[in-house]
């Protein structure tokens, strides 16, 4: 990818999952979901694209509001 694009300035890590309605979804599968593509994948591209990052680059992780709020139709994303 590098020899294609160059090095990378600014990685901004914003995947996130959600449900309409989470009480429909058994909660292990609901946290199984969550904590793939909320925090492994943010994980994971990071990891894969760190040695692209330019000596003055960033990397910027986006995160839910929903983890500071109490919510109880939302308890495993607020968890997260």
């Amino acid at each position: 990818m590098e020899k294609d694009f160059g090095q990378i300035d600014v990685l901004v890590n914003n995947a996130a999952l959600g449900y309409d309605e989470p009480d429909k979804v058994p909660e292990k599968a609901l946290a199984e979901s969550y904590l793939k593509c909320n925090f492994l994948a943010t994980m994971a591209f990071t990891e894969l694209l760190l040695p692209l990052l330019s000596s003055d680059g960033k990397v910027i992780n986006v995160s839910s509001r929903v983890g500071a709020l109490s919510n109880h139709s939302e308890v495993v994303h607020s968890d997260m």
